[in-house]
């Protein structure tokens, strides 16, 4: 098997999960109809995943899975030997570790030009599919749904890992087009604001990318305040007047006790050029930005205020700035919120 030796922790294979975790990605930035159907090459040295978007064409009743994916110039075939989708770069990039599930996504979706996103379309699948990824990572391998062997085994394996089974993918729903403004059949989902109701643009000028996203969880949480200060939140004193100032949260919305700081890149990537300037307090802003990050983190929990961080790049980017689809950002915003409110997070009866 695609393996460089028997003791190697890290095998040529298991770096294939980043084409799993990428079409993960695809889900959590709304592509929900976008499935994938992992398996063994017939010589069992290869792992392949044929990935594509199913449409409304597609038939509910079909049960046969390698029926689903014969849909020609609409399927991407992946494979750890080649991928004539992907450019010979990064499909060495692949099987080096040198590339990002982000990476990955992009380069599928201009794979599939026809791919749209569609939240909603299939909640069922996109939870399963999450949990089959978050088990092959933490298994360190990859699954596949069949192979060319004559014993019968029900439900999918994962490469290394013989006698564990994962349950078979939900079937294709019976429509895939829902109303992108109805609720999902997840618990604690909520309903859908028109995406037209975000505003993207302000002046004439594009909003900054924090107001933005924070735009985007208004619609969802409802207004919530910006740049909200506490006596309890503040930074060092200033070598000029000793004089300390109150720490700003990004957003707060006190019905959800609820805070959530934006982070742009410098908050989680070097900036030489900004990071080594001195501050008031006599620190470079980028030790005094990890100070005050984990201070806002230490600070928050102290008062059992929930504090979400939202990455920029948890969005499509082009150019350094978020790759504005407001119907599909919302379902971005969304899970995230579902992961730190769960069940609380409203509907649109609930504001």
């Amino acid at each position: 098997m695609d393996k460089e030796s028997s003791g190697d922790r890290e095998p040529v294979i298991a770096r294939q999960l980043v084409v799993l975790r990428a079409v993960k990605l695809l889900h959590e930035w709304g592509y929900e109809s976008a499935r994938a159907l992992p398996y063994m090459s017939p010589s069992g040295m290869y792992w392949r995943m044929e990935i594509r978007a199913l449409d409304d064409a597609d038939d509910p009743a079909v049960e046969d899975l390698q029926r689903l994916f014969d849909g020609g110039s609409s399927t991407i075939h992946y494979s750890s030997a080649g991928c004539e989708q992907f450019s010979q770069k990064l499909h060495q990039d692949i099987a080096d570790g040198r590339v990002n599930p982000e990476q990955v996504a992009r380069a599928i979706l201009e794979a599939l030009p026809a791919a749209t996103p569609r939240t909603g379309a299939d909640p069922d699948y996109v939870e399963w599919f999450a949990e089959l990824t978050a088990t092959a990572v933490a298994l360190e391998t990859v699954p596949f749904a069949f192979d060319d062997s004559w014993e019968p085994r029900p439900g999918w394996q994962f490469i290394g890992h013989p006698y564990l089974r994962f349950d078979e993918p939900p079937q294709v729903p019976t429509a895939l087009a829902r109303d992108p403004l109805s609720t999902t059949n997840r618990a604690g989902a909520v309903g859908r604001e028109p995406a037209a109701a975000v505003a993207t643009v302000k002046n004439g000028k594009p909003q900054p990318d924090e107001l933005y996203v924070l735009g985007l969880c208004d619609q969802i949480l409802g207004n919530g305040v910006r740049q909200k200060t506490f006596e309890w939140l503040k930074g060092d004193p200033s070598l000029a007047t000793g004089n300390s100032k109150k720490l700003p949260l990004d957003g707060y919305w006190e019905k959800y006790n609820l805070a959530i700081e934006f982070q742009e890149k410098q908050h989680f990537k070097p900036v030489p050029f900004w990071d080594q300037k001195k501050t008031a307090s006599g620190m470079t802003r980028g030790e005094q930005r990890k100070i005050y990050d984990q201070r806002k983190v230490e600070k928050t929990a102290a008062q059992r205020i929930r504090l979400l961080h939202i990455r920029q790049d948890a969005f499509p980017m082009a150019k350094g700035r978020i790759d504005r689809d407001p119907e599909r950002d919302l379902g971005i915003a969304r899970r995230l919120l579902r992961d730190v409110l769960g069940t609380n997070l409203p509907t649109r009866t609930d504001r």
